[in-house]
């Protein structure tokens, strides 16, 4: 599996449904190519709504990807606001085993490996250790399948519908059998262990937490502040050069979109304002059910567009025709 990275990813914006086949066609080629310039652009789609997913680095990242795929590729788009990228983690320690063993007629299936799931630093991103060093045990060749099954759980659909992050996994323990057993086995069986463990374990809802900098006159300061604290933030001033200011609030993504309106309508074109990710924390425990009920990443799936063409070359719109098909299908 490819390594994705959405540490410094906030943001999502889902993109409708377009009109006809040949149009989502084009928006995934085109996707596709970003993908290929901007490895930071994570792409997810959503069945039930039929939706298309884009993950970015902000709301200014976003723009420019909707931006480019509208005037550069000419292409129709039927875009929501961009919304807060809630992300989750595991709640403490645990043990975890996974298991995919079948049986049909003369070929089986088997795969059965021990992980030890820990939540680590926020930003520490993700680890994998492998403390099995014995053939015996299990053959080196499949061990890189279960880190494959672990990430990629990881960024799918688990408990709270949000893509997983700061976690260690050491592989411990396992078996094989001499004839049974392949490397989609560990994979599955990888991906159960540590589905299983976060079920164990409980999860912890993570929210960015942004800086918003807001850049003007100094004469009009007395207005920017007693609107932000009339919101209850925090603010810092620096003077910059004669006359002008920058003051500073620091909040979560979601305070700041809910609250962005009212304050641009007070301020007028007086500030500028700049909005960067600091880091993520978890969010207050009365907001947790609300947040997984309205996610936007319920029941989506994350959407390799460059799998295809990792797969065969020459079989890759055969491939992406089978997953427009698919996906065009009421459910």
């Amino acid at each position: 599996m490819h390594s994705i990275d959405i540490t410094n990813h906030y943001m999502l914006v889902r993109i409708n449904r377009p009109e006809s086949k040949d149009e989502f066609k084009q928006m995934l080629l085109a996707l596709k190519q970003y993908v290929k310039e901007d490895p930071h652009v994570v792409i997810y789609t959503l069945d039930t709504l039929k939706q298309t997913i884009i993950m970015g680095t902000g709301e200014q990242h976003l723009n420019e990807i909707l931006d480019r795929l509208v005037h550069k590729f000419d292409l129709n788009i039927d875009a929501q606001r961009p919304e807060v990228l809630y992300k989750e983690t595991f709640g403490e320690a645990v043990n975890s085993e996974g298991s995919f063993i079948r049986q049909a007629s003369s070929i089986g299936r088997y795969g059965r490996c021990h992980l030890r799931i820990e939540p680590q630093a926020r930003n520490a991103g993700y680890e994998f250790i492998n403390h099995i060093h014995s053939e015996g045990i299990l053959p080196y060749e499949y061990i890189p399948s279960i880190d494959d099954g672990v990430q990629c759980s990881m960024l799918d659909y688990i408990v709270s519908c949000f893509p997983i992050v700061d976690v260690k996994v050491t592989l411990f323990d396992g078996s094989h059998h001499p004839m049974d057993s392949s490397q989609m086995s560990y994979k599955i069986a990888a991906s159960i262990a540590f589905r299983n463990g976060l079920k164990q374990s409980g999860f912890v809802i993570l929210e960015p937490i942004v800086s918003v900098t807001f850049n003007g006159v100094a004469d009009d300061v007395v207005i920017l502040e007693q609107c932000l604290h009339s919101m209850k933030w925090r603010t810092e001033r620096f003077q910059r050069e004669t006359g002008l200011i920058d003051v500073i609030t620091e909040i979560s993504m979601r305070e700041w979109l809910s609250a962005k309106e009212e304050i641009q309508s007070i301020i007028g074109q007086k500030y500028e304002c700049h909005v960067e990710l600091r880091y993520y924390d978890a969010i207050p425990e009365h907001l947790k059910e609300q947040i997984v009920k309205e996610s936007s990443l319920r029941s989506a799936s994350h959407t390799d567009l460059l799998y295809w063409e990792r797969q065969s070359k020459e079989n890759e719109e055969w491939y992406m025709n089978e997953f427009i098909d698919e996906f065009w299908e009421e459910t």
